[in-house]
């Protein structure tokens, strides 16, 4: 009598294990049901958007017009396909922005009839505005215009500030190139003053902030800045305008503009050539365009050269910073 009690309750059991191992191996098959559903489906990597650079060519006053296969482009090594979107004589809108630094009285006032001539003088449609930057401020004289008589007559005289002001031009300079926001073709700025930060002095313009915030900006809305430094006339001890000029020069190689600089104050500072200089830069630009193979935001290594010309002694290319 006992002994069938032992199997009634194995067979029991059994039937327990069957439908708990049933039970399990069902919730079992739904799991991975779902999470074959919820598996994420590898992403592509975002490649880097389309660049656009503004090339100038120095070194000789007329070329011929160079085709896509002039220019050897190439990022991290590797050779880009490249398209002229503009090539010289002018094909695209020229925007440039005149900014001068108030403070270089009253060696800029004798300059002032230059900066009317350099304006008139610019390309029929060529779209310009007027800036100053006031220690820390940004003041448009006039917004970009197409009228370039009333952009030349509104070159002033320019306001004198004492040495104790702290000063810094790039804060500033940025929201000029701010400005340049959403407009096609050639974007250029001129910018003449004594690229003097106060603040920053004795930092090297690697290590400038706000120069540096300045660059990318520019670079990254493709503004070419040129620059001309004039020492304040304010007299600041000779580091100050060892540091601007090298502020200077490095915001123009950073962007691919020209600069031009003497610090030596005896010297008369006379624009008329360097701006004739800018002009003839002008007039030697293509804007060139390719889609790099690139992962998304990767820092561009981007170089160029030239191919069969044998006239162009210099290359100076702006391109974005990402």
């Amino acid at each position: 009598m006992n002994s069938t009690i032992p199997t009634q309750r194995m067979k029991q059991q059994s039937g327990m294990q069957v439908r708990i191992s049933t039970t399990w191996l069902t919730a079992v098959a739904i799991l991975a049901i779902f999470a074959a559903a919820f598996v994420p489906t590898p992403l592509r990597a975002k490649t880097s958007p389309e660049v656009t650079l503004t090339v100038t060519l120095g070194g000789a006053k007329s070329l011929p017009t160079l085709n896509a296969s002039n220019f050897v482009v190439t990022d991290h090594g590797q050779l880009q396909n490249v398209q002229v979107l503009a090539a010289p004589p002018l094909e695209s809108p020229l925007h440039v922005a005149l900014v001068l630094e108030e403070g270089i009285a009253p060696t800029m006032n004798n300059q002032l009839a230059n900066l009317r001539r350099f304006i008139d003088q610019l390309p029929e449609g060529t779209n310009i505005m007027v800036a100053t930057l006031d220690r820390n401020h940004a003041n448009v004289v006039v917004p970009f215009t197409s009228d370039l008589n009333r952009a030349a007559n509104s070159i002033s005289i320019l306001k004198d500030f004492p040495s104790e002001v702290p000063l810094n031009a790039f804060v500033s300079l940025s929201e000029v190139i701010g400005r340049f926001k959403g407009l096609e073709g050639r974007k250029e700025i001129v910018m003449v003053g004594p690229g003097y930060d106060t603040l920053q002095d004795e930092i090297s313009p690697s290590f400038n902030t706000d120069l540096l915030q300045a660059e990318k900006k520019a670079r990254d809305e493709n503004v070419v800045v040129h620059t001309i430094w004039i020492p304040a006339a304010v007299r600041f001890s000779r580091r100050f305008d060892l540091s601007g000029s090298s502020n200077m020069a490095d915001l123009a190689a950073a962007t691919g503009g020209l600069s031009f600089w003497n610090i030596d104050r005896s010297v008369v500072q006379d624009l008329t050539a360097r701006l004739n200089t800018i002009q003839e830069a002008f007039n030697q630009q293509y804007i060139l365009r390719f889609t790099p193979d690139l992962p998304f935001k990767q820092p561009h290594n981007i170089r160029v050269k030239l191919k069969d010309v044998q006239e162009a002694k210099e290359i100076k290319v702006n391109f974005p910073s990402r």
